[in-house]
């Protein structure tokens, strides 16, 4: 059984980059022949694009009831944690290999037929594999584990994978024919085509974003109340705790309360700035330090630390405006939601926007019909729904249930009829 699983998943890794893949040269076929024809290729375009969602929908139908099938006896995996990064060691573990075997004549010198040297060369790839493997498990891997790690999320850029991948297998296609050579664009390939197979969004953004100053922690005079805030955020199948302590200032929290207009001066044309630019405090860069080290901690791209301050957001209470503050409609500054650690969907989206700005992220509020959600802003390689602001895409996020990832449009929403907000700042 285990063999039957592992055969399987191996196929179905080949079958996802294979498919991304075309996706891929899809894509900028379509662009080409749009940009040569004009209307009549947009009307193909549509068709064609109709088309692949539903093949879409036809693989992910497939692949899930294969899964319920085929795992319905649940079993203890070997890593009660997965390991992060897997990805890049089918790629590393044939570099080490490949590069043993051709940069020196050990075929030679053990007197290795082309079918020995073929089978030790595969052997040895597979080898090392697993050796690095073991360097990248646990919470807290070595030197060379976290190198490994970091390779799996800063990986070249995606059309450079892709490239890299028809590139070998073509190779493979003129040099089939010589055993001795064979495992060199075989093994390169294949790396690539996990690389493709794996999911693209913690490689998606580079460690570029500003960090966050040491800031320290001014008592004053007034009282504090202290804040803890624990919450998960389940990533790969991985789930990773955070512990955040806030030290909220009452005096500041009573006047920020104090000077709050509750709701935005223009009514039919909400703007967030007041709340998520002007009223951020410290009390919010405290968030976004305790979220900022919990992810260095955890070796986290920044789109998974992203991804975890929308989970605090998420975390926090649900609560109408008329049962917690008397009025129809209050919108509580970030310090007002992190003290009273409830809202609504403005709350949240106010939080979770104040939190990410700190953290160097772009937002941009969006507005449906009697709801708030928030966009961040992310490379176009990441999936999922988004609008387009500025030539920037901001991708959905959902705030007040938990549960919904970044991208994630929840099933009784219209994407069309989101209507961004945009902030009263400098791009960042």
């Amino acid at each position: 059984m285990r063999a039957l699983r592992a055969i399987w998943d191996f196929l179905q890794t080949i079958f996802r980059g294979t498919w991304r893949l075309l996706k891929g040269i899809y894509h900028r076929l379509v662009a080409l022949v749009v940009g040569l024809l004009g209307p009549p290729a947009a009307a193909l375009r549509r068709l064609f694009a109709t088309i692949r969602r539903k093949l879409d929908h036809l693989l992910e139908v497939v692949l899930t009831a294969w899964a319920r099938i085929f795992q319905r006896a649940p079993r203890a995996p070997k890593d009660r944690i997965p390991t992060p990064g897997r990805s890049i060691l089918v790629l590393a573990g044939s570099f080490v290999a490949l590069a043993f075997w051709y940069l020196a004549p050990w075929r030679n010198w053990f007197d290795l037929s082309d079918v020995q040297f073929e089978g030790a060369v595969y052997a040895s790839s597979l080898g090392v594999a697993l050796v690095l493997r073991t360097t990248m498990r646990g919470e807290q891997p070595g030197v060379v584990g976290r190198f490994l790690r970091d390779a799996a999320r800063r990986v070249g850029l995606i059309w450079f994978e892709r490239f890299a991948a028809v590139a070998a297998l073509l190779a493979f296609g003129f040099v089939w024919r010589e055993p001795a050579l064979r495992p060199l664009p075989l093994l390169i390939g294949l790396g690539f085509l996990v690389l493709l197979a794996s999911p693209y969004e913690p490689r998606a953004l580079a460690d570029d974003l500003p960090t966050i100053p040491d800031l320290v922690t001014e008592e004053g005079e007034g009282d504090h109340v202290d804040h803890r805030f624990r919450w998960t955020l389940d990533w790969d199948g991985a789930v990773h705790e955070f512990d955040v302590a806030v030290r909220v200032d009452t005096q500041r929290f009573a006047q920020m309360q104090s000077m709050n207009p509750r709701v935005p001066s223009v009514p039919g044309e909400p703007d967030f700035t007041p709340w998520i630019v002007s009223g951020s405090t410290p009390e919010v860069d405290r968030v976004a330090i305790g979220i900022r080290a919990t992810s260095n901690q955890l070796s986290y791209s920044r789109f998974q630390e992203a991804a975890a301050t929308l989970a605090f957001a998420q975390s926090m209470t649900y609560s109408l405006d008329e049962d917690t503050t008397g009025y129809s409609e209050y919108w509580r500054y970030p310090i007002e939601t992190i003290h009273e650690e409830t809202g609504d969907c403005e709350d949240t989206t106010i939080l979770a926007g104040a939190v990410l700005r700190s953290l160097g992220h772009g937002v941009l509020p969006l507005l449906l019909p009697g709801h708030a959600a928030l966009g961040v802003a992310a490379p176009p390689t990441t999936e999922g729904s988004f609008v387009v602001h500025e030539g920037r895409r901001y991708y959905y996020c959902e705030t007040t249930s938990e549960g919904f990832k970044i991208g994630q449009l929840p099933s009784d929403i219209d994407g069309d009829t989101i209507e961004i907000a945009p902030l009263r700042e400098p791009r960042t």
